[in-house]
């Protein structure tokens, strides 16, 4: 009895003064419930206590790369979603989590790097939306002749049903002063998507009442890109809006 006595004094006196071991899912719940009620410091000390525990938690680590992106702090944030790639590799939110480690190069003004970046995704990966991130960043740094052949590529590469490429080369066509092909894009993107009043207010700008004559449905054949195509990868279920991880 002394013994039993002795034992659970002992394990009593531990607990108080280690407390007991929290595991990354609980840790993770406490991160989010924290910062959904403000206490975003901690919620990132959580996750970093997470990552401590298991330095391969990619759930925890996307949840900190996010709040770091947040923060603007983009040398941390673009380290942590690279991470979660390396980690991840073939995770349907990859897509997104590119798009944020694109941002953070550009945000910290790294163009080659950023160059470097948006090429090894199209290799890697070659999808619409891989070309369409390299088009609007390309845009951004000014490279308006590679851009042209990067908007070619998505919309070369798009489901038929997604408009979003024809979208962004309008906008492109419309950005270099470009108006019978901004015209086509949107004739193009409007046959996709009918409904879409963004594209239907353009074409009225542009005195083109939107309805069934108004949209041209894509060609069969696109005009040859150039070389250094990028085979299209089996498809994958498309990427959620969120960079959030799947609990």
């Amino acid at each position: 009895m002394k013994s039993l006595t002795l034992l659970i004094v002992t394990c009593l006196l531990t607990l108080s003064l280690f407390g007991c071991k929290l595991t990354n899912p609980t840790l993770r719940e406490k991160a989010i419930q924290a910062k959904q009620r403000g206490d975003v410091d901690r919620a990132v000390q959580l996750y970093n206590k997470a990552l401590d525990q298991d330095d391969t938690d990619w759930r925890a680590m996307t949840y900190l790369a996010i709040i770091q992106f947040e923060r603007q702090q983009w040398i941390e944030a673009q380290h942590s979603f690279e991470k979660v790639i390396s980690l991840q590799p073939a995770h349907p939110k990859v897509p997104i989590w590119l798009d944020r480690v694109a941002e953070c190069l550009f945000q910290q003004g790294r163009a080659q790097a950023l160059r470097d970046m948006l090429l090894n995704a199209n290799e890697q990966y070659g999808t619409s939306h891989d070309f369409l991130r390299q088009a609007n960043y390309l845009t951004k740094l000014g490279d308006m002749d590679q851009a042209h052949v990067a908007y070619r590529k998505a919309v070369h590469f798009a489901d038929k049903n997604d408009a979003d490429p024809w979208i962004a080369m309008a906008a492109f066509y419309e950005l270099i002063g470009d108006k019978a092909n901004a015209i086509d894009a949107l004739r193009h993107a409007h046959a996709i998507e009918p409904d879409n009043l963004s594209v239907a207010d353009r074409l009225r700008h542009y005195g083109i009442v939107p309805g069934p004559t108004a949209g041209v449905y894509p060609k069969p054949v696109l005009p040859p890109l150039p070389d250094t195509q990028v085979a299209v990868p089996d498809a994958q279920d498309a990427a959620p809006d969120t960079a959030e991880p799947q609990q």
